[in-house]
């Protein structure tokens, strides 16, 4: 039995409701105005879901018929639009309420995801949630970790600013862990409080996701400006269902082809994705490239490379632009603005 059964085979215990503490039906409050603020600022919408908190004792229970989520804090059952909030035993002892927020936070996210149904056979599959992709035919997946880093780093940020402007409620966890303040890319934005890396889920695929949304906000100027528009564009994937202007935009880096490279990030390869994001260079990028896709999927890869035009520059070429670049030579940013756009963008 999938997890997106868990409501059907297991109805008589997520209806029982375990009594919530005061701190904890706070955190929920919290929580939805900060989904509300979300919602209205990028026109995300969805149907309000039923959301179950669990003991430990009946979260083991939903697991028999949900293998593979036990040391989950949560899930979202698509087919019953329900959400699972696991409430440790931590929790009811009004400790770790950062973690208890960001579940909340990551589940509703998943919940609002955009999603595409297909026609099989007599009837319908899921095979889009997000930018999580099934190939029904091939019975292939692709962007699932991806996938978790968008959903991560956003409710990452949604906490750390919820936290930010209510330390009166954290504020025994605040000195406990003593978590790091600091900006997450530098000096793109006023420094906040921050959360540590291990407090993120996913931390792998958040890191991959800072790291890509870093670079593409400085090939625009890197103010904040920049960084808010790129995670737009995030944002109108994951929730509205547009890959077009991500695609185009990872691809003034990384060429036509490094939308497919992301889409095969796992924790195994996590590393030569995040060297592949680094890469000075087309033929740098082609190396790593090659590490991270199967056979045929690196043959796509290529083909799109050729057919865009990326595979005729050299690594001098794109060594030297991006130098200029990166240290500001031949002065303004319009400047770099328009030799980026004559080598790269004309040929999206």
């Amino acid at each position: 039995v999938g997890r997106n059964q868990a409501l059907e085979h297991w109805p008589q215990e997520v209806d029982k409701k375990p009594v919530l503490g005061e701190r904890q039906k706070q955190i929920i409050s919290l929580a939805e105005n900060a989904l509300g603020d979300f919602e209205w600022k990028y026109g995300v919408r969805a149907p309000a879901p039923s959301v179950y908190y669990l003991t430990e004792e009946r979260w083991k229970g939903l697991m028999k018929y949900c293998p593979g989520n036990e040391e989950n804090s949560g899930f979202f059952d698509v087919d019953n639009n329900c959400i699972f909030i696991r409430l440790t035993k931590k929790h009811q002892n009004n400790l770790d309420l950062i973690d208890f927020l960001d579940t909340n936070l990551h589940e509703r996210l998943h919940q609002q995801a955009f999603r595409a149904v297909q026609a099989w056979g007599e009837g319908l599959d899921l095979v889009r949630e997000g930018l999580d992709t099934v190939n029904v035919r091939k019975g292939k997946r692709y962007f699932s970790d991806f996938d978790e880093g968008i959903i991560s780093y956003f409710s990452g940020r949604m906490t750390e600013n919820v936290v930010d402007t209510n330390k009166f409620l954290f504020k025994k966890e605040l000195e406990r862990d003593q978590l790091r303040r600091g900006s997450f890319s530098g000096d793109l934005e006023e420094a906040i409080f921050r959360m540590k890396k291990n407090d993120f889920a996913y931390r792998f695929s958040v890191d991959v996701i800072r790291k890509l949304i870093k670079s593409l906000s400085y090939l625009r100027g890197g103010r904040p400006q920049d960084v808010e528009e790129i995670e737009k564009i995030f944002i109108n994937a994951e929730f509205k269902g547009n890959l077009l202007d991500l695609g185009k935009e990872v691809a003034k880096l990384y060429g036509k082809g490094g939308l497919r490279v992301l889409a095969h990030l796992n924790e195994k390869n996590s590393g030569l994705v995040q060297g592949f994001l680094r890469a000075k260079g087309l033929a740098t990028q082609r190396r790593y490239a090659e590490k991270i896709l199967p056979p045929e999927e690196f043959e796509r890869y290529k083909k799109l490379m050729v057919e865009s035009g990326e595979e005729v520059e050299s690594e001098i070429d794109q060594k030297s632009w991006r130098h200029k670049y990166n240290t500001g030579e031949h002065g303004t940013k319009d400047y770099r603005q328009k030799n980026i756009d004559d080598r790269r963008f004309s040929r999206l």
